[in-house]
């Protein structure tokens, strides 16, 4: 079987954070949404560029995985897979993630 409510029993875990939807621009309701600096005033992280916010998002759903459960921490990660969709992919992963797959 691939999935198994028992996680001791797993050899590998599914994250799933899904980076694509939060950085594409089809996701927004227009290209550049996520540029447009009229929205800087009402929504700061605007203002720092989307590879930055998008690691920002992993790093903090990592951090949450960490805290939470203990299998992170075990492998460091190495059992934790990440999807990443987009030509920029693994590039926008946070250095912590050096050992999961992708």
């Amino acid at each position: 079987p691939h999935r198994t409510n028992d996680p001791a029993l797993a050899d590998f875990f599914l994250v799933p954070v899904w980076a694509g939807c939060y950085i594409s621009r089809f996701s927004r309701p227009h290209p550049g949404h996520h540029d447009l600096t009229h929205l800087s005033n009402q929504y700061p992280e605007v203002r720092v560029p989307r590879a930055a916010r998008t690691s920002r998002l992993l790093l903090s759903a990592m951090q949450y995985i960490s805290h939470e459960w203990p299998y992170w921490n075990k492998s460091r990660g190495a059992d934790h897979m990440w999807t990443m969709p987009h030509d920029e992919g693994a590039c926008l992963a946070p250095i912590e993630f050096e050992r999961s797959i992708f």
